[in-house]
């Protein structure tokens, strides 16, 4: 089995101990992996941010899941990874933008970090609509509706789901890193009045 769906097998049915475990594996034996490190250090992310919330704590317990061991784990791969991925554009995407959410779990202490990942992610690749979103967006203050950044956001925000749909498609290949990504997109469009409902191409593949 392709290790990616393998991954997807583990998250989908909830056996988080197996999953990173078994991520563990896959980026100790596939260290040039760009996607291995994104979908691994979401993994554990993810894990760490949902690891107090009921019903997830129990579970995690459950399972044998050592907090401070994930917590360690991220760090040192965000440390790497971020060395070898200094230019590739789909990392300081991916990664910018997670690390912009509880950066204290990536050994940050502040969000510039993340921030500048995202700016140089969209430097890279100037004419990757999805990119620019990315970092405009992170910029923008929430409720903010008329500087020139909050437009730029709101017309490639209609344009990724209107209009030039191959980066949610794109997305959907991604995972749950992917999914993520596609919830902040349909959020931000909620905030633009409108009804995602309305625009299944913005729904994250099951």
């Amino acid at each position: 089995m392709n290790w990616k769906n393998q991954l997807e097998t583990f998250e989908n049915n909830k056996q988080w101990k197996q999953a990173v475990d078994f991520m563990e594996e896959i980026i100790r034996n596939n260290p040039s992996d760009v996607e291995a490190y994104v979908r691994g250090m979401y993994l554990l992310w993810d894990i760490l941010l949902e690891q107090g919330c009921e019903p997830h704590e129990q579970d995690y317990a459950a399972q044998g899941l050592d907090v401070d061991y994930m917590w360690n784990l991220l760090k040192r791969y965000y440390i790497k990874a971020s060395r070898i991925f200094a230019e590739n554009a789909e990392y300081l995407f991916f990664i910018g933008k997670f690390s912009n959410v509880a950066e204290w779990y990536w050994g940050l202490k502040e969000t510039d970090p993340a921030t500048a990942m995202q700016k140089k992610a969209m430097e890279l690749e100037p004419e990757n609509i999805l990119y620019e979103w990315s970092y405009k967006h992170s910029i923008t203050p929430r409720g903010e509706s008329t500087s020139d950044n909050a437009k730029r956001v709101k017309v490639l925000v209609e344009k990724m789901v209107k209009h030039d749909r191959s980066k949610i498609e794109w997305l959907k290949t991604k995972g749950m890193p992917g999914k993520y990504i596609i919830r902040t997109i349909n959020a931000r469009y909620k905030e633009l009045g409108e009804k995602t409902s309305e625009n299944p191409v913005v729904q994250p593949a099951p």
